[in-house]
């Protein structure tokens, strides 16, 4: 397994919802306000518009949560992070698996993680899967944490 994306499905109606509602808002704005022909009444029209598809294409792919397993470099991007983080294979101790978060405990700075908070199960479980295979081939420490929120 090299590559994983994080498809959450609860997180993605919600934000498509939002999504509809602003272009509709947008739609029934022009519609509502064509006869005052305002430069105002357009532009906020057209910023819901964009608001509206922003939502409905995951922030134009940018709330995108993967991971990429290259060579000897892990890359993450995750949701709750602009940056992506690249962690080489040398620099990690341990990982962690644990109910709330997955930790990297690294050997030169302090540790990486990754909040699962808002995720569903089955995305949590193929996360787990895929940091238990990597962790096997690339013989790294992997342990469970069962304290929670920790």
């Amino acid at each position: 397994m090299n590559y994983l994306e994080i498809k959450n499905k609860p997180y993605r109606a919600i934000r498509t919802g939002i999504g509809v509602i602003m272009i509709l808002v947008a739609v029934s704005w022009i519609v509502l306000y064509y006869d005052d022909r305002k430069v105002f009444d357009l532009v906020l029209a057209i910023t819901f518009i964009l608001t509206g598809i922003y939502h409905m294409t995951e922030g134009f792919g940018i709330e995108r949560s993967w991971i990429r397993a290259e060579g000897s470099i892990l890359t993450i991007k995750w949701i709750d992070r602009l940056r992506v983080r690249r962690i080489p294979e040398s620099e990690v101790e341990s990982i962690c698996l644990g109910r709330y978060s997955i930790i990297f405990n690294l050997k030169d700075s302090k540790p990486f993680k990754l909040k699962l908070g808002y995720m569903g199960m089955k995305d949590k479980v193929s996360l787990y899967d895929f940091f238990t295979d990597y962790a096997k081939d690339r013989g790294l420490v992997i342990f469970r944490n069962p304290d929670p929120k920790k």
